[in-house]
């Protein structure tokens, strides 16, 4: 458990350290008005200028992140917690030297490209992400680490500014960023839309259950039914908790309908291993697809391998179905 010192002394040292001018209009406008590279071409003047003041900047932030960590370690009292802090602080310390190192070597190289900043600043982030994960599975909703998150989110974004392009949207500020008030209205619809899906799915197989008249195939629907009802109440409850909080996040979205998503197809397979290509659960099957087709919809660069095995899955079964 944090304690309240230790978040206070979070966010002032790294509130403090991450702080920094603003641009005026005039540099934005001829920052506009430059010739900006592709991915794949080399770096502009002015670019590599931008990334050079972004290498300072972010090792300034990594290095006062790192010193947030240490002090908070130090007020700590639970020594469970001050070995997480201190653990964390020496992987940002490792992180800092690796990025700093990289990005460096591409501003000294003769063609610096957009493409090598994304891989490098992404990989850094993917790599910190995971640390995190590690040293504390649920920091998304920790305050201490949503600091150090926003102020990571804060040194990639200067970055970014270098290759204003798509390709350069990160994966820890789509995956877990707060979303809008646009998106969570959105995601509001999203629910109601699954709830119909599922909704739907459920009569299907009340009214194949109702029509059948081979007990053990009747068994089966019904088993089916109460199971659905189940997974369905769940899955809406999750999402609408996600959709009520004070950050919904693209990553607890994938991640609670990914779980229901392979809560359901095991207990199909349970009722029938060839489900997927049984016309009885064809509901469901379709059911499945609409529900990722909403998910893949609202955060398109989030869904990630977990949700893409069940597309391919669902697909593979569909094409073998017609054989």
């Amino acid at each position: 458990m944090w304690t309240r010192l230790t978040a206070i002394l979070l966010v002032a040292v790294v509130a403090l350290a991450t702080a920094r001018p603003f641009e005026s209009r005039d540099a934005n406008l001829l920052h506009d008005l430059a010739p900006t590279a592709t991915n794949g071409s080399c770096l502009t003047p002015q670019q590599d200028k931008e990334l050079k003041e972004a290498i300072t900047g972010i090792h300034i932030t990594l290095t006062a992140t790192v010193t947030a960590l240490d002090i908070a370690a130090a007020a700590e009292s639970n020594p469970d917690t001050k070995q997480s802090l201190e653990l964390a602080a020496k992987i940002i310390d490792a992180v800092n030297i690796d990025l700093v190192n990289n990005l460096t070597a591409i501003v000294d190289s003769s063609c610096g490209t957009c493409s090598q900043i994304a891989q490098v600043v992404n990989m850094t982030v993917i790599s910190i992400e995971e640390t995190l994960n590690r040293i504390e599975p649920n920091w998304r909703n920790d305050t201490v680490y949503k600091v150090i998150v926003q102020a990571v989110n804060d040194i990639l974004a200067i970055v970014e500014t270098v290759c204003p392009d798509s390709a350069l949207r990160l994966r820890l500020g789509d995956n877990n960023q707060c979303l809008n008030a646009s998106q969570v209205r959105v995601l509001e619809q999203v629910v109601t839309g699954i709830q119909i899906v599922l909704t739907a799915a459920e009569m299907g197989l009340e009214v194949a259950e109702s029509a059948e008249t081979d007990p053990a195939t009747k068994q089966k629907l019904a088993e089916a039914v109460r199971d659905m009802k189940i997974i369905s109440h769940d899955l809406i409850a999750n999402l609408t908790t996600i959709a009520e909080s004070n950050c919904s996040t693209c990553s607890a979205i994938v991640a609670t309908v990914d779980e229901a998503i392979v809560i359901i197809e095991n207990t199909l397979t349970d009722i029938d291993p060839d489900w997927r290509n049984d016309q009885l659960f064809q509901a469901i099957f379709q059911g499945i697809q609409q529900i990722l087709g909403y998910v893949t919809d609202l955060c398109p660069s989030s869904v990630g391998r977990l949700l893409e095995k069940h597309r391919l899955s669902l697909a593979a079964a569909a094409r073998a179905g017609q054989h």
